[in-house]
C-alpha cells in the first residue's frame, strides 16, 4: 500500500512537470509568433522622435523647405523595424485631404514602396542630377492617383531617401536641396 501511494505521488509529479513544460513551450511559441509579427508589420507613430527610437534610425531627415499648400504637421508617420528599418511621413494638401508629399528613408532594401500609399507608377522622364555633390535620381511621371508627380532617390551614409511630390520637379528639387547637407 505504501508502494502504491509513492507511485501515485511520483506519477502525479511527472504529469504535473510534463503539463507545466507543455504550457511553457506553448507560451514561448505564442510569444515568438507575436514578436515576429510585431517586427515585420509597419506601425503608425505619434511623433518623429518616437519613430526614430523605435525603428533604430540614427537620424530622420526632415525637409527645411516645404512648397506652398502643404499642411503641417505630417498626416501620417509610419515605420517598421523588420524586415528592414524604414520610416515614411505623409503630408496632405492644405486645402484638401489628398496626399501631396511623401518623405521616406530606409536601410537594407532597394525601395520603401511598402510604406508609400501613393506611388510613382509611370515614369515619363528620368534624369541623374547632383545636389550639393550628392548624386540623385529625378523621376517625373504619373502617380497611382492619376496626378502628375515627381520623385527623387538618393543614398547618404548608407540610408536611402525617397521623396515623392504630387507637383512639379522644380519644387521637388528645392525640397530635396533643403534635406541634403
Amino acid at each position: 500500500m505504501l508502494n502504491n501511494a509513492r507511485q501515485g505521488i511520483l506519477r502525479g509529479l511527472v504529469l504535473m512537470t510534463l503539463f507545466s513544460a507543455l504550457i511553457v513551450a506553448a507560451l514561448g511559441g505564442i510569444n515568438r509568433l507575436a514578436a515576429s509579427i510585431q517586427r515585420v508589420s509597419a506601425q503608425p507613430f505619434a511623433t518623429i522622435e518616437e519613430a526614430r527610437r523605435h525603428i533604430g534610425l540614427a537620424h530622420i531627415t526632415m525637409p527645411a523647405y516645404f512648397p506652398e499648400g502643404i499642411a503641417w504637421p505630417p498626416s501620417l508617420l509610419i515605420g517598421q523595424k523588420k524586415p528592414f528599418p524604414a520610416f515614411a511621413m505623409e503630408f496632405r494638401h492644405a486645402r484638401g485631404s489628398d496626399i501631396i508629399l511623401i518623405v521616406a528613408q530606409y536601410t537594407g532594401a532597394p525601395d520603401a514602396r511598402t510604406l508609400q500609399r501613393v506611388r510613382l507608377t509611370a515614369v515619363l522622364e528620368e534624369t541623374a542630377y547632383t545636389i550639393k555633390q550628392q548624386p540623385v535620381l529625378l523621376q517625373v511621371g504619373r502617380c497611382s492617383t492619376g496626378e502628375s508627380c515627381s520623385q527623387m532617390h538618393w543614398t547618404s551614409a548608407g540610408v536611402r531617401h525617397t521623396v515623392l511630390l504630387a507637383g512639379p520637379p522644380l519644387e521637388l528639387i528645392r525640397l530635396a536641396e533643403s534635406m541634403i547637407h
